[in-house]
C-alpha cells in the first residue's frame, strides 16, 4: 500500500492532489478497517477539516472546525510531544473528561489520532475512527499509518507551496497589468561570460506587450533594440555601470516599437548578489509613463501659451493706456478716422522729445489744438504756451 500510495502522490499536479488524497484515504480506511478517516490542519488555536472519508452507509465528521482545547489531553500528546493519541473505547475514559465529551459528540467509539508533521512541527492531525464498534489499536498499525499519512502530508505541503508560488505570480502579473508595469530578469548561464554574452533573459507578459515581442524572444539585445535611437547609448552605459560597480539604475527613456508606437518608460534595476559575491541575477521593471508624459507636455504647452498670452495682454494694455491718454489729451479734437488717429498717435509720441515739430494743414483743421495738446504732453507742460498769429505780423517780422 505504501508503494502504491507513493506512486499515486509523487509527481501529480498541484490541482490534482486533493482528488489523489481522497482516493488514498479510501484505500487506507478500507485496508485498516476504519469507519472514518479525516485530515485536519492546525491554524493557531483552531483546526479545520480538509479531506474526509467515511465507509459506505456512514456519514463523515460532524464538524468542520474545532478548537484544540476541546481535546486537552490529545492536544498535549499531539502538539507538544508529537505522539499518537489512542482511545480503544470511549467507555474507558473518565465521565467528566473534555476529550470524552467531544469524541462522544462525534458518534465515535474508538479513535486514533496521528500527528501530521512537517520540518519537525505538528501542522495537522489525521483522525482514524470506528463508529459502531470498538477496536484495539496495534503497534504495527500505528507505525504503518504514520508512514502512509506522512506521504499525504508531504504531498499536500508540496501542492500548497506550488499553488502559493502560482498565486504570487498571478497576483504579481495582475499588479503589473493594473500598474502598467513590466518586469525583466537577466541571469548568467556561463560563469565566465561577460554581460550580456552568455546571459539568459526572462520578460513578463506585460513587458512583452509593451515592446511588442514574444516571451520566447526575450534577450538583452532585443530589449536594447526596442529603445529609441536617441536613448539607446545612454541606457546601455547605465546598465554597464550597474553591472561593473553596482551604480544606481533609475532611468527614463523611450521604446520605439516595430509598429511605430513611441512608449515613454520609467525603469529601475538592481543586482542580486550570490553568496560568493557574484551577480546571480539582474532584475528590473519598466513602467509605462506615456500618459503622464503627455499630460506634462500638454501642461508645458499650456503654460507657454499662457505666458505668451500674458505678454500680449501686457503689451496691449500699454498700447491701450497710451491710446487712452492720447485721446484724453486730444479730447477737443473731434474725429474717428484712421488718418486722424494715426496723426494724433504720432503727435503723442513726438511730444516728450526736444525736437521741433511742424504741423501742416489747411485753415480750420485744428493745427492750434494739436499744438496745445503736444505742449500739454511735453516736458514743458508746466510753462506757458505762447501762440503767435503769423498772418497778423508785418512783413518785416516774418523775415526776421
Amino acid at each position: 500500500l505504501l508503494t502504491q500510495l507513493s506512486l499515486d502522490l509523487v509527481g501529480c499536479k498541484a490541482d490534482e492532489v486533493n482528488d489523489k488524497v481522497d482516493q488514498s484515504l479510501e484505500k487506507i480506511g478500507q485496508s485498516y478497517d476504519l469507519d472514518r478517516l479525516s485530515i485536519w490542519w492546525v491554524r493557531g488555536e483552531f483546526m479545520y477539516r480538509d479531506n474526509d472519508w467515511a465507509r459506505d452507509g456512514l456519514s463523515g465528521s460532524r464538524v468542520q472546525f474545532a478548537k484544540l482545547s476541546d481535546l486537552p489531553n490529545a492536544q498535549r500528546k499531539l502538539m507538544t510531544a508529537g505522539a499518537i493519541y489512542k482511545v480503544g473505547s470511549v467507555a474507558d475514559m473518565p465521565m467528566d473528561s473534555a476529550d470524552r465529551k467531544f469524541i462522544e459528540a462525534q458518534g465515535i467509539r474508538s479513535l486514533m489520532i496521528v500527528p501530521l508533521q512537517h520540518e519537525g512541527k505538528t501542522i495537522g492531525i489525521a483522525a482514524c475512527a470506528t463508529v459502531g464498534r470498538e477496536r484495539r489499536w496495534q503497534d504495527d498499525a500505528e507505525t504503518e499509518l504514520r508512514l502512509l499519512l506522512g506521504k499525504i502530508t508531504d504531498a499536500k505541503q508540496q501542492a500548497e507551496s506550488t499553488l502559493a508560488i502560482f498565486r504570487r505570480e498571478r497576483d504579481l502579473s495582475l499588479s503589473e497589468e493594473l500598474a502598467q508595469v513590466g518586469s525583466y530578469a537577466f541571469y548568467p548561464t556561463d560563469d565566465s561570460a561577460d554581460f550580456p554574452r552568455g546571459w539568459a533573459a526572462q520578460f513578463s507578459v506585460e513587458l512583452c506587450e509593451l515592446i511588442e515581442a514574444r516571451e520566447d524572444e526575450a534577450s538583452y539585445e532585443l530589449l536594447l533594440s526596442r529603445i529609441h535611437e536617441d536613448d539607446k547609448s545612454r541606457i546601455d552605459s547605465a546598465m554597464a555601470a550597474l553591472i561593473n560597480d553596482g551604480s544606481h539604475f533609475e532611468q527614463e527613456f523611450r521604446f520605439s516599437n516595430p509598429g511605430g508606437q513611441i512608449v515613454h518608460i520609467a525603469s529601475r534595476a538592481e543586482l542580486e548578489i550570490g553568496r560568493a559575491g557574484e551577480i546571480s541575477r539582474i532584475v528590473g521593471s519598466c513602467r509605462d509613463v506615456t500618459e503622464q508624459f503627455n499630460r506634462e507636455e500638454a501642461l508645458v504647452v499650456a503654460l507657454e501659451e499662457n505666458e505668451a498670452l500674458r505678454d500680449r495682454l501686457h503689451d496691449e494694455n500699454i498700447l491701450l493706456r497710451e491710446e487712452i491718454q492720447t485721446f484724453t489729451e486730444f479730447e477737443q479734437i473731434i474725429g474717428e478716422s484712421t488718418a486722424l488717429r494715426a496723426s494724433l498717435n504720432l503727435a503723442a509720441r513726438a511730444a516728450p522729445t526736444d525736437s521741433t515739430i511742424l504741423i501742416l494743414g489747411e485753415t480750420g483743421t485744428g493745427k492750434e489744438l494739436v499744438a496745445k495738446a503736444i505742449h500739454k504732453l511735453s516736458n514743458r507742460a508746466d510753462q506757458r504756451l505762447v501762440s503767435v498769429n503769423c498772418t497778423a505780423l508785418p512783413v518785416s517780422y516774418t523775415h526776421l
